[in-house]
């Protein structure tokens, strides 16, 4: 297992290591693949996920494989926008 630590002043304790939303997560039409990504990170203990609105197709894959499991899960979405309406 991946060793956790606290996330600042949360107290969430979240893995050392995270799974970002860019490679195959960054695409589309490939939800077979980046299921079986999300699904060993899981089996390994990554409980930090995160995403952009400009990861192309990373929300969805991550709302497909983390339906049941989503309160298991610290994640953060970035915005470009550095407002926040903007956001």
């Amino acid at each position: 297992m991946i060793p956790k630590r606290k996330l600042g002043k949360t107290g969430v304790e979240v893995s050392c290591i995270g799974l970002g939303g860019e490679g195959v997560l960054r695409t589309f039409d490939r939800e077979r693949e980046a299921q079986a990504i999300i699904a060993r990170a899981l089996e390994l203990g990554v409980n930090y996920m995160e995403s952009a609105r400009a990861y192309s197709g990373s929300e969805s894959y991550y709302g497909l494989s983390l339906r049941e499991r989503r309160k298991e899960i610290f994640f953060a979405s970035k915005a470009h926008e550095r407002s926040a309406e903007g956001a």
